[in-house]
């Protein structure tokens, strides 16, 4: 595809045009370049992230969460020789804008969503043979400066994602994608001992978007690492087939431990009980304010398809 459509993608989906029409005044401070190994894909991100580096489940071979005057930044890279498949049956939330095209030797899908609160959530899957990169980005608005220079950072087989209409060179330093190592923060919620303690469950009705509250001096979101699906017994799967889903408000404590849940959708009680029992088991780094961990509250879905013919399902 031309940079010149690229460009009409970029104005569409992430409505920068205010961004063009007035001077960027981007911080100097310096971000962190990674690339693949084949050098094919790389992209920058604050220095200040989260790094998971270790081999997770599903294909999961690097995972970096940034947050940045409150706006959320996450690349994933996954390696799987299904990938192609796994891209052509992603389905993006909340009923958002897609659009699917070729950058070279990449297949891209890209989709946006606004609540209805007005928060961005826009997302990228970025496909080469079996390897795909996620990047992730959530904001007030989706015309924050930060989203703008990340996006800007993406180059794929050494050129850029999207073309700046005025060049800006952003200071960055260079990184070793192998020399990248585990945050100790991440590696502290893996081994973190989760306490036996009585979690209150109560429902209620979903009257507002939570993740969408800005808190007053916020400096990290929390940051899940970890979250186990439900155990749906062999009772609860045979003769039944169809999309089953609930919303979970969390209270995710600074001392790293799952603290009161609220269901807010009631689909199946039994799913929602399942549900419950595994939020209980969520690791997660804690959020944090002024630099300090916090509680915090966060609003958690849960999904599962099930097939109709017995015993088998997709969790996601």
């Amino acid at each position: 595809m031309k940079h010149g459509s690229i460009l009409s993608i970029l104005f569409l989906l992430f409505a920068f045009t205010p961004l063009f029409a007035q001077e960027i005044n981007v911080s100097t401070a310096k971000w962190n370049r990674i690339e693949s190994d084949d050098k094919d894909f790389s992209v920058a991100f604050p220095p200040n992230a989260l790094i998971d580096a270790e081999d997770r489940q599903y294909g999961q071979k690097l995972r970096i969460v940034a947050f940045q005057n409150g706006v959320e930044l996450e690349i994933r890279i996954i390696k799987d020789p299904t990938a192609k498949d796994r891209l052509q049956n992603i389905q993006p939330a909340n009923g958002g804008k897609v659009s699917t095209y070729k950058f070279g030797d990449f297949s891209i899908l890209q989709s946006e969503s606004i609540s209805p609160l007005k928060k961005f959530d826009g997302t990228f899957w970025i496909l080469k043979k079996n390897t795909l990169y996620n990047l992730k980005i959530t904001a007030p608005t989706g015309q924050e400066l930060e989203v703008l220079r990340f996006l800007y950072s993406v180059k794929l087989q050494d050129k850029p994602l999207f073309v700046q209409k005025e060049k800006i060179d952003y200071p960055e330093e260079k990184i070793d994608v192998g020399a990248l190592k585990t945050s100790p923060e991440i590696s502290e919620a893996f081994n973190r001992k989760i306490e036996k303690s009585k979690i209150n469950v109560t429902y209620e009705v979903a009257s507002e978007d939570l993740n969408n509250a800005q808190i007053p001096g916020m400096t990290r979101k929390v940051v899940i690492v970890d979250r186990p699906y439900p155990d749906l017994g062999a009772s609860f799967r045979n003769g039944v087939n169809g999309k089953f889903s609930v919303k979970l408000k969390i209270n995710f404590r600074a001392n790293g431990q799952i603290g009161d849940i609220a269901v807010l959708s009631v689909e199946n009680k039994d799913f929602s009980k399942a549900c419950v029992e595994a939020a209980r088991k969520i690791r997660f780094v804690p959020a944090q304010i002024n630099g300090k961990n916090a509680d915090s509250v966060e609003i958690v879905d849960y999904t599962v398809q099930i097939f109709s013919f017995p015993g088998t399902f997709i969790r996601r």
